[in-house]
């Protein structure tokens, strides 16, 4: 069911960002989940974004590492600690 859906949802990814030479970009599903929480909250129209440093990556009002997060999905139940982009532990 969801897996063919999936594949042919990233062929067609593929397709367009080579028709429009933009590059393709691969996201982790669960980790993506996870960095919503580092997107700006409050009031969107005062939010300064910072250009993304290896040091800086999210705009002035995000949740800063570390967080706990608690994903809750079908078969993905995990609380994590968010150490950074890419580093969790479970």
């Amino acid at each position: 069911g969801l897996e063919i859906c999936l594949r042919v949802g990233c062929e067609r990814a593929k397709e367009i960002a080579l028709r429009y030479k933009k590059p393709f970009v691969g996201v982790h599903h669960l980790e993506a989940h996870i960095l919503m929480a580092r997107l700006p909250f409050g009031n969107l129209e005062r939010v300064e974004v910072q250009p993304a440093t290896e040091e800086v990556h999210e705009a002035v009002h995000a949740m800063s590492f570390p967080f706990l997060a608690l994903l809750v999905s079908g078969g993905h139940c995990q609380l994590m600690k968010c150490l950074g982009i890419g580093r969790y532990s479970i």
